[in-house]
C-alpha cells in the first residue's frame, strides 16, 4: 500500500486537505491548522514526489515547516507500511495455527495484528488456496476480511480502507461461492460493491472485484452476465497494463463458453490466455491455464495436444502439487488414454483420479470423473464394475448431503447402471445435470 496512490490516504496520513485544480494546473494544499499552499501539477504522483523532496523548497515562511512537517509524517508512513510487510507473514501463519474464535479475539486485543498488510495478505492468499486447499481459503477469507473491519481510517486513509474491505469482502463471498452458499455469497459482492462506492470506485479495486464476481455468475449458470464481467476484466486490464489480470479474465472466460458448449470459442481464449503468460512468475496462474486448455482439448478429441500439454508441464503440475492437483492430472490422463481408444490406462488413471478426489473431500469432482471412468469401464465390457461403481458414487454423494439434483442425476446413472444401458450420451446428460447441481447451495439442514 503507498499513501500516493490515494488521496484520501495522503490527507490521512499527513494531515492535510488536497484540492486538484486542473485549469490552474496545481493542487492546493491545506494543512490541518489551515495554512493553505499551491503546488503545481495536478497528478498526485508529482504533487507527493515534490512534497517529500529532499531538495531545497523554495516556499516562503510559514510554508517551509509545514512541508518539512508533511514530509516527516509521509517517512513515518512508509516506514510503518514496509515494517508491517515485512511482519505480515509471521503474523499469519501464528494466526492460523489457532482456532478461529482464538484468531478473532486476538486480532480485536492487538493493533499490531490490525494491519492494511495482513488484511491483504490473508485475502491474497485465500485465494490462492481455492483450488489445492477450500477450507484453508475460506479460513484466510474470513481472517482478511476480521482485519479489514477493523482498520483505522486515520493511519491508512478512509478510501484506501473502503477499496481493502470491497476486496476482502469479495474474496468471503467467493469463499462462500466455493462452499456453495451462493445466497450468501450474493449478499457479500453486494457489499463489497457499496465498500467501492465509498472508496471511490478504484479502477484496480474494481476489476479485482469483478474477477472473483465472474466466478459467483459463472456458478449461478447466469452465463450472459458472467461473460460481460470477464469481457471488462480483459478489456480493463489491458488498458491499465495488467496482462496477467486480463489472461485470468480469459481463463474466466474460456470457463464460461465451455458450460455454454462453445468448445471452439473457450479453446482460443485460453491459447491467447497461455501466450500472455508465457513469462509469469504465477505458477497457479499458468497451471490452471494450461490444464484448462488440455482438458477442452482432451473432451473435443484433440487427444494428441492435449497430450502434448500434459507432457510439457510435467514439472508445473509436479510444482503445484496438491491433492486436487494431483487428481485432475491424474483425470487429464485418463482423459486422454480414453480419447485415444487406450481403454485399460484410461480406466486405470481415472480410477486412481477417482480415489483421490474422493479421498480429500471434492464430491462433484468424484461424481464427475466416475461418469468418465464407467465409459472406459464400459468400453471395456466390465458391466458390473460400472454397476458397482454406480452405486458407489450414489452412496458417497448422499452421504455428503449435497444437493437434491446431484443425487437425482446420479440415481439415473445408478438405475441405467443396473439395467446395463449406460450410453456415452446418456453420461454427457449426467455430468451436465451434475455440473448445474454443483452451482446451487446444498439444502438447510432442518
Amino acid at each position: 500500500m503507498s499513501c500516493g496512490d490515494d488521496w484520501d490516504a495522503l490527507h490521512a496520513s499527513l494531515g492535510t486537505c488536497f484540492e486538484r485544480d486542473r485549469e490552474r494546473d496545481m493542487v492546493r494544499v491545506t494543512a490541518a491548522d489551515g495554512t493553505e499552499i499551491e503546488v503545481p501539477g495536478p497528478d498526485l504522483r508529482e504533487c507527493l514526489s515534490w512534497l517529500s523532496s529532499e531538495a531545497t523548497v523554495p516556499a516562503p515562511s510559514p510554508y517551509g515547516e509545514l512541508l518539512d512537517r508533511s514530509r516527516a509524517r509521509l517517512r513515518e508512513v512508509e516506514v510503518r507500511v514496509s515494517r508491517e510487510e515485512r511482519d505480515a507473514q509471521r503474523a499469519l501463519v501464528d494466526l492460523l495455527g489457532r482456532g478461529r474464535e482464538e484468531r478473532t479475539a486476538l486480532v480485536a486485543a492487538d493493533e499490531r495484528l490490525r494491519t492494511y498488510s495482513l488484511a491483504r495478505r490473508a485475502a491474497e492468499q485465500s485465494r490462492n488456496h481455492v483450488l489445492v486447499d477450500p477450507t484453508m481459503s475460506f479460513e484466510l477469507a474470513l481472517l482478511g476480511r476480521e482485519i479489514a473491519s477493523q482498520l483505522d481510517p486515520q493511519i491508512y486513509g478512509a478510501a484506501q480502507v473502503r477499496n481493502l474491505q470491497a476486496y476482502t469482502e469479495a474474496v468471503y463471498g467467493n469463499g462462500l461461492r466455493v462452499t456453495g452458499d451462493l445466497r450468501g455469497a450474493i449478499h457479500a459482492f453486494r457489499l463489497a460493491h457499496d465498500y467501492l462506492d465509498l472508496g471511490g470506485d478504484d479502477p484496480f479495486e474494481t476489476l479485482e472485484v469483478e474477477d472473483l464476481e465472474c466466478s459467483l455468475w459463472r456458478s449461478m449458470r447466469d452465463f450472459p452476465r458472467a461473460l460481460e464481467l470477464a469481457e471488462r476484466l480483459v478489456e480493463g486490464n489491458l488498458e491499465l497494463g495488467q496482462t496477467e489480470a486480463a489472461a485470468r479474465g480469459l481463463l474466466k472466460r474460456a470457463m464460461v463458453l465451455d458450460e455454454m458448449d462453445e468448445d471452439e470459442e473457450a479453446i482460443a481464449a485460453l491459447e491467447i490466455a497461455t501466450k500472455w503468460v508465457a513469462e509469469s512468475s504465477d505458477t497457479l496462474l499458468v497451471f490452471s491455464i494450461r490444464h484448462s486448455l488440455a482438458i477442452c482439448l482432451a473432451r473435443t478429441g484433440r487427444v494428441a495436444e492435449a497430450g502434448a500439454i500434459l507432457e510439457e508441464n510435467r514439472d508445473l503440475y509436479q510444482h503445484v502439487s496438491s491433492p486436487k492437483v494431483d487428481g485432475c492430472r491424474l483425470w487429464l490422463e485418463g482423459l486422454i488414454a480414453l480419447g485415444s481408444d487406450d481403454l485399460p490406462a484410461a480406466a486405470a488413471a481415472l480410477s486412481r483420479a477417482r480415489d483421490v478426489l474422493e479421498i480429500h473431500g471434492f464430491p462433484y469432482d468424484t461424481a464427475q470423473v466416475s461418469l468418465d471412468l464407467a465409459a472406459a469401464l464400459g468400453g471395456l465390457g466390465r458391466t458390473a464394475e460400472v454397476r458397482d461403481l454406480a452405486a458407489a458414487t450414489y452412496a458417497f454423494m448422499e452421504s455428503r448431503e449435497v444437493h437434491p439434483d446431484a443425487l437425482a442425476a446420479l440415481a439415473v446413472f445408478r438405475q441405467a447402471a443396473a439395467r446395463e444401458e449406460l450410453s456415452r450420451e446418456l453420461l454427457r446428460g449426467i455430468a451436465q445435470r451434475l455440473s448445474r447441481a454443483s452451482s446451487f447451495a446444498p439444502p438447510a439442514a432442518s
